[in-house]
């Protein structure tokens, strides 16, 4: 008896639909991240997604990519998910790719003329391209040839087809984790998130009730509510734009501004050693507004401010050093002002602006 048992056909076509359903999630939440892959074939699809619709069984594909654009109105891009548990026993030879074309024709043959406004073809799969086929697809459209695709409709097919090879699982997982983990979600949310998701797929598939799949869709599943917001510092700075402007405004500053107990505790986590890496990446907003803070350079209007107050400060000393000229300076005041009463120096200062209570701490800045 063998140490591993043999996979039946049931088993294969569940974990080849399970890399197909997962497979378009990922390509839904990298087409919101520009620079989420290095790949030019790849970015070209993520681009029609990202300013058009994504969807999942539709019409018997198992991805369809539409485009809304005037240049090509409800141009279509259709996509078939092939996976295998040995993908370098299995590439992809100018056989499976045929077989693959001949698949998307009888698919098709059945639409509508209005229904085939098809620009291109996507193999995504985690085999590699075959040493055979490999010089085949390097040739530009229009200049493909070979043996296999014998009829004109395989011929044109040849031309308008890309593979994207070498894609698993784990790079599926890994998409679906860094866009959750910028919404703040939880392992346990994330794995419940990803189960629901499936199983709505998978219920939409069995209906032959295709929506597409949306962003907003996608977080709901996994914050659980409407509309939620990115916890990443761009997005609260974004965010929060209008309040700092204002404040900044008000304080007369010219850069950001920053609370002192944020800055401080910024610097003293820049002061640690470099194994606290991770500690640093989780308090990236701390990082930065520590390091602008080094070039920070007071405005004109600050610096008079500030001689002024040296100034002050050096007439109060000179005042308190002469305890004759203080009494004279009280009595001229007194004079100066007799239906107030007998009113201190420190009695005439002018009282603060009034500043709303949530306010108060923000106040307590200084800027960089």
């Amino acid at each position: 008896m063998t140490g591993r048992q043999k996979m039946t056909g049931g088993q294969r076509a569940l974990i080849g639909f399970l890399y197909q359903m997962i497979g378009l999630l990922a390509l839904r939440v990298w087409a919101t991240d520009s620079d989420a892959v290095n790949n030019t074939e790849l970015e070209t699809l993520l681009a029609l997604i990202r300013d058009g619709e994504l969807y999942h069984e539709k019409k018997d594909i198992d991805g369809l990519g539409r485009r809304i654009g005037l240049d090509h109105p409800d141009a279509l891009v259709l996509q078939q998910f092939k996976f295998s548990h040995h993908p370098e026993r299995y590439p992809v030879t100018p056989d499976v790719l045929a077989n693959i074309c001949q698949g998307f024709l009888r698919e098709v043959q059945h639409w509508s003329p209005k229904q085939r406004n098809i620009t291109s073809y996507r193999v995504i799969t985690n085999r590699p391209v075959s040493e055979t086929l490999r010089p085949v697809m390097e040739r530009p459209p229009g200049e493909r040839e070979h043996e296999k695709f014998t009829t004109p409709e395989l011929r044109r097919m040849l031309q308008d087809i890309e593979i994207l090879e070498d894609l698993d699982f784990s790079q599926w997982t890994e998409a679906l984790k860094h866009f959750t983990d910028e919404y703040g979600v939880e392992e346990e949310e994330f794995e419940a998130g990803v189960s629901r998701l499936i199983g709505d797929l998978a219920k939409h598939a069995s209906v032959s009730e295709a929506p597409p799949i949306r962003e907003e869709d996608l977080i709901k599943i996994f914050r659980g509510y409407d509309r939620p917001r990115k916890l990443t510092v761009s997005a609260i700075r974004s965010l929060t734009a209008d309040e700092w402007d204002w404040i900044k405004d008000q304080l007369g500053l010219q850069g950001k501004p920053v609370r002192r107990q944020l800055l401080a505790k910024a610097i003293e986590m820049l002061a640690r050693p470099t194994n606290c890496a991770t500690r640093l990446w989780k308090s990236s907003s701390l990082i930065w507004w520590a390091k602008t803070a080094r070039n920070w350079t007071p405005t004109p209007e600050r610096r008079q401010k500030q001689r002024d107050e040296r100034r002050k400060e050096q007439k109060m000393r000179e005042i308190k050093e002469q305890p004759g000229k203080e009494a004279m300076r009280l009595h001229s005041e007194k004079q100066a002002c007799p239906r107030r009463g007998n009113l201190k120096a420190t009695d005439r200062r002018v009282k603060p602006w009034p500043v709303p209570a949530r306010w108060q701490s923000l106040l307590r800045c200084r800027t960089v």
